[in-house]
Formats: structure tokens, C-alpha cells, sequence
């Protein structure tokens, strides 16, 4: 679903090289892990100093993102200051900052925002007992789900359970590594841990091209991630480590809509889990969460009209094909107004407005032409859940504004109606928004203040389900 995410303007392409002062570089050698903190949000970012073929080396990891080792172009240390930069043709990243000990803080820059980060180094010692110290083993695994993509993941053990049941996690829209990190909460990650300390076994993966798998979310519809899933139960039924009755899917948000498609295809599933999933056509997901993001943010009739107004020749021109043209010269139009909205130092940093406009309208088009956009407005998720056989379980957060919570229920239910064969399990989270954490008003814009935790009932329900469900 929408999600409103922070984003580094960086290029993997035209690296300048770097130079790093000598000067105490053992001591800097290693990880350095911290946060970033910019526009109100805040993000988990690496960084790594390491000796490479006899010259210094720095790279950057963006968790969130799905960046792994992404060179530095600019490093430079003599103690205790340290500039760091990450070269861009949207304008160069900047870390500028101090060093005291085991600690690395300073003021973030690019393209006119402005931030603060602070890094700590990481103990390796200490990690490895900590590993140690849980109550699972991870295995990292590579699996083949199409022709030039792998998927990479993290496949996680409970170490006192021969033969636990195992939980494949289906990440939602947008790139997404394994941990599906959003402002610095793990979702995923919390939940495989949850669940390793309760006997059940969880796989994991970056989505197409992002951390450590190969090849491209570009082009990929619903129908390439249900063929995934589907890949990553036949390499868990290779394995002898696992119960093979009992493997389950859990979606969160379009992962939601994946699951069941794959449950209705694959007789080796025993059981589904929808976190936010959906129950209503995309194009309705979209309209019904867009009108509640601009009621959030206080946007007038007029200019929600105007909005609903082009959202509906969006899928017009998706679903005919015709009337692009059109759709081109109004979103032109509500660029122009959101450019004239900036903080004039955010204007300033965009040399040429046209130029830039130009390429956004052209993104936009091309996201709205997509195979995934087009097969999203008008996929029914309804049809397939009428079809589902093996225990289901839905969760709705109360204040969830991107998959609203009554209107898919409601559906929901009345599509089970239908369906005499289900064993389904409902349940709404007071006061839980899309990512199920305790919220104000459920929007998006409130995910980087939050904690980065679950509501408190949450993991358990999950669990005891799971549990209830394979036990039989």
C-alpha cells in the first residue's frame, strides 16, 4: 500500500573516487550502525571502514531501503573529524560530524534538507553472543524463483523444535528488504523473532533487486510474487528441518492479496495469514485511502475534488488505454502546484523546476502505466477469498488510513459467506495503524515518531493461532 518513506537522493551510478586520511584508520576500521534522522523521519543507516587492496575503503548500508555496500565517494578522517559523502546527481549526501570514542555524530545534508546522525561502533564480540544466546539458529539461503532472479532471505530455526512449522513472509508494495524496515521497525524482523522464541520456523526475503537478491521489481506484477511464493514453498519442501504439512503465508498489506492467490493454487499451504490485507478492488483501496490521507491532512473540497477528479482518469486511462494525453496535462498540473508549496531553500536546490517536473510527470506515468498498477486496479481479491480452504486469519488495525479497516472487513465477511469450507478468524486492533502499532491518528506521517513496536496483543494472537492451527 502507499507508504509515505524517506528516501536518500543517491545514484548507484558515477562513484567519484574518495580519499580517506591514514590517521588512526585502524581504530575506525569496522561497522558503525546508527540512525538518521531528516524531514521528521528517521532511518537505520551502516556505515563500514575496511582496508581493501591495501587502500582505506568506506561503504554505506540503508536497511530500509534494501542498500547494501554502497561505496562512499568522499571520506575523509582526522580525529576527531570526519566528513563523509555520497555522491548523487539530485545533489550530494552529506555526513559532516565528530568522533568521541565508540561514536560518530554530526549534521546530515542534501538537497536542501537538513538532518542529524549519530553511530555507534558495533561490538562484534558482543553480537556473536548475543546470536549465540537466542533461541534459534538463522540460516541465510538463496532461492531461484525465476530466470536472472534469487531471492535472498533469512530462514530462522527454533533451536529446542525438531520439526517446527515455518511461516514464509510476504512482504507489501515497494521495494522492501526481508525485515520490511519502515522508519527504523522491522516488521518482519519482530515477527520472526516472536515466533523463533515460539517454536515456529520463518523464511524471509529481500523483494526483487533489493538487498541481496537479484533482478527487478520493475515490470513484476501480483502474478510474478504469487510465482515467487510459490518457488519459495518448493525449496522448503526439499528440506528435512521442517514440518512439511504445515507451511504457512502471512501478507502484510498487498502481501495480504498475494497469499490467498497462492493458497488457492498450491495444495502445500495449511494455512494464511493477512496482516492489512485487502478485500475490495485496488482502484477502491486506492480511492478510500487517499480520501482519508487528504481528510488527515486537511485538504480542502476543492482541492480533494480536483485530486478524486484525476485519480478516476488514471483508471479510466489504465483500464481503455486512452486518454493519456489528458491525464499527462493534469498531473503536470498538481506538480506545478506542489512545486510552488516548497520551503523556498527546497527551490533553491532544484536548478532547473521544468526539467524537474518533466521528470516526475514522466515517473508518474510510468508507475500508472505499469503492469503492477494495472493489474492492481483491477484484481478482486473477493474472488479468490471465496475460494480459500485452509485456515485464514485476518488483522485490521482500527486506525489503519491505507487498508481501511471496516470497508475490507465488511467484505470480508460477506465474502466468507460464500464459502462454506473456511475456518477463518477475524480481529480489529484497537487504536493500530497499517503497521499495527499503537497510534494517534493511524496516518503515516505519525510512523517516524512512534514506537517501534507492536500494539501489545498482537504477536501473541499471532502466535497462539499458528500454534492452535498445527497442533491438530
Amino acid at each position: 500500500m502507499f507508504r509515505k518513506v524517506l528516501f536518500l537522493l543517491f545514484s548507484f551510478v558515477l562513484f567519484l573516487p574518495f580519499n580517506l586520511a591514514q590517521e588512526d584508520w585502524e581504530s575506525l576500521e569496522g561497522k558503525w550502525k546508527g540512525t538518521l534522522k531528516v524531514g521528521g523521519g528517521e532511518m537505520e543507516i551502516i556505515i563500514t571502514f575496511l582496508q581493501k587492496e591495501a587502500m582505506p575503503k568506506a561503504t554505506i548500508d540503508i536497511p530500509p531501503q534494501g542498500v547494501k555496500a554502497v561505496p562512499l565517494s568522499q571520506a575523509h578522517y582526522i580525529h576527531p573529524e570526519i566528513f563523509l559523502e555520497l555522491s548523487s546527481p539530485n545533489g550530494s549526501a552529506t555526513f559532516n560530524g565528530k568522533r568521541q570514542e565508540n561514536q560518530i555524530s554530526g549534521d546530515f545534508t542534501q538537497a536542501g534538507f537538513k538532518g542529524v546522525f549519530s553511530l555507534e561502533k558495533v561490538d562484534l564480540e558482543a553480537e556473536a553472543k548475543k546470536r549465540a544466546a537466542l533461541p534459534y539458529l538463522e540460516e541465510e539461503v538463496s532461492i531461484p524463483v525465476a530466470p536472472e532472479v534469487v531471492l535472498a532471505g533469512t530462514l530462522t530455526l527454533p533451536k529446542k523444535v525438531a520439526s517446527p512449522p515455518v511461516v514464509i513472509m510476504i512482504t507489501g508494495s515497494g521495494p522492501q528488504n526481508r525485515d520490511e524496515n519502515v522508519f527504523g521497525f522491522s516488521v518482519f524482523a519482530t515477527i520472526a523473532h516472536y515466533l523463533g522464541s515460539q517454536g515456529i520456523a520463518v523464511l524471509r526475503t529481500d523483494d526483487r533487486g533489493i538487498g541481496e537478491s537479484t533482478g527487478t521489481l520493475r515490470g513484476a506484477s501480483i502474478l510474478d510474487f504469487t510465482n515467487d511464493v510459490k518457488e519459495i514453498i518448493a525449496f522448503l519442501k526439499k528440506r528435512k528441518d521442517i514440518d512439511l504439512e504445515k507451511i504457512g503465508l502471512f501478507g502484510h498489506s498487498e502481501g495480504g492479496i498475494v497469499a490467498p492467490l497462492v493458497a488457492t493454487q498450491s495444495p502445500d499451504v495449511s494455512f494464511v495469514i493477512m496482516m492489512a490485507g485487502t478485500a475490495v478492488r485496488g482502484d477502491r483501496i486506492i480511492s478510500t485511502q487517499a480520501r482519508a490521507l487528504w481528510e488527515q491532512q486537511n485538504l480542502s473540497e476543492e482541492e480533494m475534488s480536483f485530486y478524486q477528479s484525476l485519480q478516476e482518469e488514471v483508471f479510466q486511462a489504465v483500464r481503455t488505454g486512452e486518454g493519456w494525453n489528458e491525464v499527462a496535462v493534469k498531473i503536470r498540473m498538481q506538480l506545478e502546484v506542489e512545486l510552488s508549496k516548497l520551503p523556498e531553500a527546497q527551490k533553491k536546490s532544484i536548478p532547473n523546476p521544468q526539467q524537474h517536473i518533466d521528470r516526475l510527470l514522466q515517473a508518474r506515468l510510468q508507475a500508472a502505466q505499469s503492469e503492477w498498477f494495472k493489474h492492481f486496479i483491477t484484481y478482486d481479491p473477493a474472488m479468490t477469498l471465496a475460494k480459500i480452504k485452509c485456515p485464514l486469519l485476518a488483522l485490521f488495525g482500527e486506525l489503519d488510513l491505507q487498508v481501511l479497516p471496516e470497508l475490507n472487513k465488511q467484505n470480508l465477511e460477506k465474502t466468507l459467506e460464500q464459502n462454506e469450507n473456511i475456518d477463518c478468524t477475524i480481529k480489529v486492533f484497537p487504536k493500530a495503524n497499517h503497521l499495527f502499532q499503537d497510534a494517534i491518528t493511524g496516518s503515516p506521517e505519525e510512523y517516524p515518531t512512534l514506537e517501534k513496536a507492536f500494539t501489545a496483543d498482537f504477536l501473541p494472537t499471532v502466535s497462539s493461532w499458528i500454534q492452535e492451527k498445527t497442533s491438530k
